[in-house]
């Protein structure tokens, strides 16, 4: 049975620290991906702005953006150490919409060079296939799973 990295309790905030497990638990998926990225910036900036203003503004050398992206990055650190620490994975390839903005993020990685030193932070790359990545790796496992099973 594949494991839901999704389905691992997560800090609300990125940036909480305190005993875990904490008072309040999201899933990790809502503070990894778009939605957490968008919610992050609302709570940050009070402005509902898509990522990729968001990201443009980075570019443009916007305070607030990269305070955003750092915070960002610093829960999909946490996040990678999970999963680094139960899988031990080769890589970690960040997908979706968010693997524009890995440059953007990528300095919020640290705390996964703190856990795991450089060579850690080394393995979270962004996916070379971007947003579609995660689609055809489904449909991969799909196709795996059909003809395993006949």
């Amino acid at each position: 049975m594949p494991l839901s990295v999704s389905a691992f309790p997560f800090p609300p905030d990125p940036g909480q620290t305190g005993s875990f497990p904490p008072k309040t638990f999201r899933l990790l998926e809502e503070s990894v991906s778009i939605g957490g990225l968008k919610a992050l910036c609302r709570k940050i900036s009070g402005e509902d702005i898509e990522p990729y203003v968001l990201h443009q503004r980075f570019i443009d050398g916007d305070e607030k953006s990269a305070e955003i992206f750092e915070r960002y990055g610093e829960a999909l650190g946490r996040a990678a150490v999970i999963v680094l620490s139960l899988l031990d994975p080769g890589k970690i390839a960040i997908g979706g919409g968010v693997a524009r903005s890995f440059e953007a993020f990528q300095g919020g990685l640290t705390r996964v060079e703190i856990t795991w030193g450089k060579e850690g932070a080394e393995r979270i790359v962004p996916a070379a296939l971007s947003e579609r990545a995660a689609v055809l790796g489904a449909a991969e496992l799909a196709g795996k799973s059909l003809n395993h099973d006949s």
